[in-house]
């Protein structure tokens, strides 16, 4: 048989004269670790959703902005297709281009002008 000290006893005569407090903290505690476990499956469905969807549609990966490109790419460039309006856009031939030789020549500090030349 378990001895309750004089402490013990103590605290839990004061826990029982303060019940209802301890009722709503436990009820903020669990309503704290419910929405959170509502903001992390929310999150993930999302991802889930916005890869399916990419994936479905062969929606673009990369979205880039270009001023300056090397003169070996202007043809290749070229060929892709600005959508005039949204019907447009299920009109366009979805390709990717391989930058790996961009990339080197970037991180070489040469560019393709530059070996030419």
């Amino acid at each position: 048989m378990a001895v309750i000290t004089a402490v013990d006893r103590k605290a839990l005569r004061d826990l029982w004269h303060m019940k209802g407090q301890a009722v709503a903290i436990a009820l903020v505690i669990g309503c704290g670790v419910a929405l959170f476990t509502l903001s992390r499956s929310m999150l993930h469905s999302l991802e889930l959703t916005q890869i399916t969807y990419y994936q479905r549609f062969h929606f673009a990966e990369v979205f880039a902005s270009l001023k300056r490109a090397p003169d070996a790419l202007r043809e290749r460039i070229a060929e892709i297709s600005k959508p005039s309006n949204r019907n447009d856009l299920r009109k366009l031939p979805f390709s990717r281009m391989n930058l790996n030789s961009v990339h080197n020549s970037v991180h070489n500090g040469k560019s393709q002008a530059a070996k030419s030349t």
